[in-house]
């Protein structure tokens, strides 16, 4: 990377110097059509690098030659230019561009201008896209858009994002759809976030239908920077470092309090008369000066920098962006780090008729992932972290001295060798060809190519007896993982206008093929744990391997018609084929429609002067999925199966069938209703636009598990469910100057209502816990997705007769005493039974917002963004652990646990056979929030100083993020989403979109402060 820096700076040095020959100084001043100066306007010596920029009096300077060209461009106005001769002074004034104004966004297969769309669309672009320095771009739409929800899993670098669109809609991925520079992908995480132009968010039908199939969670269209619109060649560096710090530290006991509480529990649960067995390692094995708290031994500040530099540039017909991009970033908690390089070129070349644009992106990830760390506070606060008796490795309890056999996880994470690395290509290459006048055929070609390994070494170690506190033989396990993504369009457009009607025709096909390999080798017994090869194993414990192929082939048609710049009407129908179906049931058809009326451009308000914009729309359309596994409807065979036959009962090998198909399986289909308006006052400088929807998915497809009878225990696909979303989304943006003073201020908000309304026949409730014995969730008719499901808490037993009571009625716990929890009756039968169990919650939130304020003065620049829910819950699952379990370090508010001396405590007694740890609402926590998302200051140098320097530009910032947050939650951080990110947390195999909001202890979110440089030459 240094080499590379070195070069471009290198080379604009010596440009620089070349271009200096014969130069005279010209100046000017650039104005609009009022006379107003314009501060900001690009000036450009045509065909080179060398360029300045007006000042906040419209003044500018720049070293030119006798026969240069000049161009002048600013947004909104149209570019001029004009050649330097004897006059050493230019001034222009500039003319509005109508079709500038009116911002273009980018839809499914082409662009549209906003006051023509009928759908409901979200956008973000230009420079708000760079004042957020995030690892993963799905950050980015974080607060900033209505209707999206963005669940980070933590704060681990290079964890996955969730995005949700509207509501989670399905019962197997909520995932959207996302089309990067025309290529189909699942996620867009391996992106550079200062390479993104633009992000379009297809909410509704009517803007995402024409992608069909792959549209029923929304779609989300990236653009990345392609140096349109440049003249010449330009470079820009940037270098951003800073450290990440814990936001909140847990209060856990000391060494010696654990103890004491240790001895007081033993005394307390003696029975009377005999002498109560303390635990040496709590009495004359303990050592006073040892305090070993996990916030102190497994979090720290760590560091992040990020690397950048950019060539764009173009002229005659040609345009290109070529980038590269280098992110380190150290995890808060040890044995964890993320490592992105990114590289990217695009490419135009506009000829007339003829156009071809080319986009390639790659990207290397090494993640080191620390998949114990929710289960670090086992070790107790009394054992050494480094045993010094044992040559200083890792300390942990044994079953003499603390009455059970007790592992240290972060040791062992320290010793294992877990990481990820990805390797991942992304690119296409797209022409079009005018035939006529509006006609005009498109062909594009798209790959996305990955491998990926997950490597885990587990060196030879010995902390306890207890399972995984110890291996005699290293172990290595490698998952590879080789994806093919194939995608092939074409498509013919044709586009007339003639007196006041104007109409775009859109039709089209696309087939893809997808192809994964995945591979697992599992091995153990090595001479060294220092040689860390399979081949060096002595032991094959386990190899597998499958390889899935899916295919999918789609038609499409779309109408655009307005009539007077009025009336407008959008029309679109795809049919698709997969492959994931059964030929009777393999196409699918979804159409939609959607019609707007742009009021302001009737006679009756044309001329007023509060109402600048307002426009009425209205949608309706019918989006597919295919959310399940390949083969889904084709059994399942065992090659490898023997049976005992005949008299003799010997083995004969066979073939069974171990995975039952369902060939009725059908296509996801998800109805979408949407009412929308969107209104300008005051010369657009308050714009609001709020939108109703209605989104209702039938024949939802999802595993169920079938009867262990049938002889596999593997859920088999099923349509089987119908889910609603509906709510109501509302923006705002206000902006304006007061001379120097430039600001905008933006907000949005978001209610959804979630609800089941079918499961299907006969099919029960789906519930999920963090193990097979522990229900967490439950998805039923009526209720939301994965809601927290329980008993309820009314308080604790502290009256005798009040507990007998209730135990002759079978109101209590067999084993209840007092101090023990006391639950609720809540079907009022008179018996505490599993019919008992209710809705706890939701991670659903009720409303989540989120606003920002960009301003600038003079040559200072801020931006803060906020973001909040509210009305959602997180399932603390810590609060087990961490406040009801002596076989690990407690918080310090588990010193307030019941004893007859104490009965208005906050916990019940410790200890006991009553079962106090079941799922209930002593497990739930208000999870709202409201935080100070990210904010950054600027500073951009003044024209006349980055002229003397040779720059076109030079910046220096800082940024906060996560500076503070207002929230009620006990845990680390109110931030859960999903933890799909670490194996150890769910049940295998199961969806983890039922374990949305449970806190298994959670990667904590971190506070970073960020420093940084952009130079631009």
């Amino acid at each position: 990377m240094k080499k590379k820096l070195t070069f471009f700076l290198l080379l604009t040095i010596s440009l620089l110097g070349f271009s200096q020959n014969r130069q005279t100084t010209i100046q000017g001043t650039i104005v609009d059509e009022s006379g107003v100066p314009l501060a900001g306007v690009n000036v450009l010596v045509k065909g080179t690098i060398n360029g300045t920029q007006t000042d906040f009096d419209g003044n500018y300077t720049i070293q030119a030659s006798s026969g240069d060209v000049l161009t002048f461009s600013y947004i909104g106005m149209k570019t001029q230019s004009a050649t330097v001769g004897d006059n050493s002074t230019i001034n222009i004034t500039m003319q509005e561009d109508a079709a500038k104004l009116d911002e273009i966004v980018v839809i499914g297969y082409g662009t549209q201008k906003k006051s023509d769309l009928t759908g409901a669309i979200g956008s973000l672009s230009g420079e708000g896209l760079d004042k957020l320095q995030v690892a993963d771009p799905s950050q980015l739409l974080l607060g900033r858009v209505s209707g999206v929800r963005v669940e980070s899993v933590g704060g681990s670098p290079g964890a996955p994002t969730n995005i949700v669109i509207r509501g989670v809609s399905s019962l197997t991925n909520s995932n959207p759809l996302f089309v990067i520079d025309g290529v189909f992908t699942d996620n867009m995480d391996f992106l550079n976030p200062s390479d993104i132009k633009s992000v379009q968010i297809l909410k509704d039908a009517s803007a995402a239908a024409i992608y069909g199939s792959r549209a029923a969670n929304g779609v989300i269209i990236v653009t990345t920077n392609d140096g349109k619109g440049r003249d010449g060649m330009t470079v820009d560096l940037e270098v951003s470092t800073g450290f990440q710090s814990q936001i909140k530290k847990l209060d856990w006991l000391t060494g010696a309090e654990y103890a004491q509480l240790r001895n007081e529990q033993t005394i307390a649960n003696t029975p009377d008369g005999q002498t109560p067995l303390l635990l040496p390692g709590f009495n004359e094995k303990l050592d006073p000066t040892v305090n070993t708290i996990i916030d102190d031994i497994a979090i720290s500040s760590a560091p992040v920098t990020n690397m950048s530099v950019r060539v764009a540039g173009g002229g005659e017909g040609i345009s290109y962006d070529v980038s590269a991009n280098w992110l380190d970033q150290d995890g808060i908690i040890v044995a964890s780090d993320f490592d992105r390089k990114t590289f990217r070129a695009n490419m135009n070349i506009n000829k007339g008729k003829f156009k071809l644009s080319e986009s390639l992106t790659f990207t290397s990830t090494y993640r080191n992932k620390n998949t114990i760390w929710n289960l670090g506070n086992n070790i107790l606060p009394t054992i050494p972290f480094r045993n010094p008796d044992n040559d200083g490795g890792f300390g942990g309890a044994n079953l003499e001295d603390h009455g059970f056999d007790g592992s240290n996880h972060i040791g062992r994470a320290l010793l294992q060798d877990r990481h990820e690395t990805k390797d991942n290509l992304l690119g296409n290459v797209n022409a079009s060809y005018e035939i006529i006048e509006g006609l005009t055929v498109k062909a594009n070609l798209g790959l996305q190519y990955f491998v990926s390994s997950d490597y885990t070494f587990t060196p030879t170690f010995f902390i306890s007896d207890a399972i995984n506190a110890n291996l005699d033989e290293a172990a290595l396990i490698d998952r590879t993982t080789k994806y093919v993504n194939l995608l092939g369009e074409g498509t013919i457009n044709y586009k007339k206008t003639f007196n006041k009607h104007a109409f775009e025709l859109l039709g089209g096909f696309t087939t893809q093929k997808t192809t994964t390999n995945q591979g697992l080798i599992w091995v153990s017994g090595f001479p060294s744990n220092d040689i860390r090869q399979a081949s060096a194993a002595s032991t094959l414990v386990q190899t597998g391997g499958t390889e899935a192929v899916n295919t999918l082939i789609s038609t499409f048609g779309r109408l655009n018609y307005n009539f007077a710049e009025k009336y407008f009407i959008t029309a679109t129908i795809r049919r698709d084929g997969s492959s994931r179906f059964s030929e009777e049931n393999r196409y699918g058809v979804f159409p939609s429609i959607g019609a707007s009326w742009i009021v302001t451009n009737e006679d009756f308000l044309s001329d007023n002067s509060l109402i600048s914009n307002l426009k009425l729309r209205a949608s309706y359309g019918e989006l597919g999925s295919q959310s399940i596994g390949d083969y889904a409807f084709i059994p399942v065979l065992n090659i490898n199966s023997d049976a005992v036959l005949g008299t003799g009962q010997g083995r004969t090998s066979g073939v069974s069938q171990t995975v039952f198909a369902n060939p009725n399986l059908v296509w996801e289909t998800t109805k979408t209703y949407n009412l929308g308006v969107d209104l300008g006052l005051f010369n657009n400088k308050l714009t609001l636009t709020a939108d109703y929807f209605d989104k209702q998915s039938e024949d939802i497809l999802v595993a169920l598990n079938i009867p262990p009878t049938s002889g596999t225990t593997i859920p088999v696909a099923q349509n089987a469910a119908e889910i609603q979303n509906k709510g109501l989304e509302l923006a705002t943006s206000y902006s304006n100057s007061f001379g120097d003073f430039n600001f905008n201020v933006s907000g949005n908000i978001t209610f959804i209502n979630n609800e089941v309304l079918s499961l299907g026949e006969n099919v029960a409730p789906i519930t999920a816990g963090p193990n097979s014995t522990s229900t967490v969730t439950r998805t039923d008719v009526g209720g939301e997705v994965a809601a927290y499901y329980g008993y309820v808490v009314t308080g604790t037993y502290n009256d005798q007769n009040e507990l007998d009571a209730d135990l002759a009625a079978g109101l209590a716990d067999p084993n209840a005493q007092l101090g023990d929890f006391r639950y609720e009756d809540t079907n009022n039968d008179g018996i505490l039974d599993l019919e008992d169990q209710t809705s706890l919650g939701s991670y659903i939130p009720e409303f989540e917002y989120g606003f920002s304020i960009d301003a600038q003065y003079k040559n200072f620049d801020l931006n803060m963004i906020f973001n909040g829910v509210a009305g959602v819950e997180i399932w603390n699952a810590t609060r087990q652990a961490n406040l009801l379990s002596l076989n690990s370090n407690l918080l310090r508010d588990a010193l307030d646990f019941w004893t007859p001396e104490n009965t208005d405590a906050s916990l019940p007694r410790i200890g006991g056979g009553a079962n106090n740890a079941r799922s209930s609402s002593f497990y739930v926590e208000d999870g709202s929030y409201f935080r100070l998302r990210n904010i950054q200051l600027g500073y951009s140098l003044p024209a006349k100083t980055i002229e003397k320097l040779k720059l076109r530009k030079l910046r220096i910032y800082g940024s906060v993020q996560n500076l503070f947050t207002i929230t009620n939650y006990s845990g680390y951080y109110p931030e859960i989403g999903r933890s799909r990110d670490d194996e150890n947390l769910v049940v295998p195999n199961t969806n983890v979109l039922f374990f949305a909001g449970i806190d298994q202890s959670a990667y904590p979110t971190p506070r970073t402060m960020i420093m940084g440089i952009q130079i631009g030459f």
